[in-house]
This record gives C-alpha cells, structure tokens and sequence, in this order.
C-alpha cells in the first residue's frame, strides 16, 4: 500500500515533498526505521525529504529506474543455481529466503 502512495506521488509532474509528507499514509512499522538519510547511489526523481524519511527498505524495494539504490546486484557469496540475471533483478528479500544450497547468501550485506 504505502509503496502505491509513493509511485502514485512521484509519478505526478507537480508532486512536492510537501505533498508526500502531509499525505495520508497509514503508519507502519518499518516507517520507524527512517535514517534521515537518502540511500540513492544514483539518479531519483523521489524528492530528497522523502528520501531522508523513507527506511532504507522502503528506498531499497522502489525500482531503480524511479530511485537508483544499485540494488540490482546479486547478493551470492557463492556459486548460485538463480541464472545471474534473475539475481539482479530479485529483491533482496527473495534472495535471502532462497535455501543456502540453491542461492548462498550467508556472509553478504543481507545476511543479517
């Protein structure tokens, strides 16, 4: 839901920080993980204050087309069964629930 909000704010040519931090957006839990710090490596058009707002995850699961985090990397520590491609593309999350001996990830950033 609340990744809906942030395409649906971002996707409009007028959107302002202003409109984003006022919204309606229900809480949730990882809203509380905020850094105060944006995570792009790269181009955004999210406005920096969102960034600054936004967890780290939340920043992470946006494609990097819309909010460039260079999260399109494998996490692999070791030789994988995933086709590199697909290892790019998957989120994090997919790579670190995949079973050691199909994805290998233990000792990667994600490994936490």
């Amino acid at each position: 839901m609340v990744l809906f909000h942030i395409f649906q704010y971002f996707s409009s040519e007028n959107a302002t920080d202003e409109d984003f931090l006022s919204s309606d957006l229900e809480p949730f839990d990882e809203m509380s993980d905020s850094t105060n710090k944006s995570h792009a490596t790269g181009g955004s058009i999210v406005p920096e204050t969102a960034q600054e707002k936004l967890p780290k995850g939340v920043e992470q699961s946006v494609p990097d087309s819309v909010h460039d985090t260079n999260s399109s990397v494998s996490h692999a520590t070791g030789e994988s069964m995933v086709p590199e491609e697909i290892q790019k593309i998957a989120p994090a999350s997919l790579e670190k629930a995949l079973p050691e001996s199909i994805h290998p990830t233990e000792g990667s950033s994600i490994d936490k």
